[in-house]
């Protein structure tokens, strides 16, 4: 753990390329590791990030046309990350133009130290940059932490799906939150 404060000065942010996807690729399994190893199987977790967060998957979609990954540093040290993508609104209202927060993870070393909300703040200002009516996520319906933070954020509660990690079939809360 840190054991002392964070200088907010340190802290950067800047959109993830291809060549990024190894370390993209470390620290998103790391980060997914931290959340949420201890509430899962090794094998379920296993099997969920070396596909999902493998160098070759993470490659693609930082190709992708319509998704875009922005990466936090302190200083030179990579400690988070969001992938945003733009989406029909999930399964909430297919007509609303919504930027879709498909991960959002900081480094367990760097939590309770506001990075979260600077992270949060440049994905409201891609939001609005790129004209979308609404930000909408999924959470799983354990991770009580992140979802008191998303309702921080002016998140609400609009529904639910599944998501599979491994071969455990869960619930993700579905939450948006309104670009004004």
């Amino acid at each position: 753990m840190r054991n002392k404060p964070l200088n907010k000065n340190s802290i950067t942010f800047r959109f993830a390329t291809s060549k990024d996807a190894t370390a993209l690729s470390e620290l998103a399994t790391s980060t997914f590791y931290e959340a949420f190893a201890s509430s899962n199987t090794k094998e379920d977790m296993l099997l969920y990030t070396s596909k999902t967060f493998s160098v070759a998957q993470l490659t693609a979609e930082l190709q992708e046309e319509h998704a875009t990954c922005i990466l936090v540093f302190d200083v030179e040290v990579l400690i988070g990350y969001v992938r945003l993508k733009k989406s029909n609104g999930l399964e909430t209202n297919p007509d609303e133009s919504a930027l879709e927060i498909e991960r959002f993870y900081i480094r367990a070393t760097h939590t309770n130290q506001h990075i979260g909300s600077m992270l949060m703040q440049e994905c409201i200002h891609y939001a609005i940059e790129k004209r979308l009516e609404v930000i909408i996520l999924g959470v799983w319906e354990h991770n009580h932490r992140a979802i008191a933070f998303y309702r921080k954020w002016g998140f609400t509660h609009c529904g639910s799906h599944s998501f599979l990690l491994g071969n455990d079939l869960q619930t993700d809360l579905l939450m948006k939150k309104y670009i004004n």
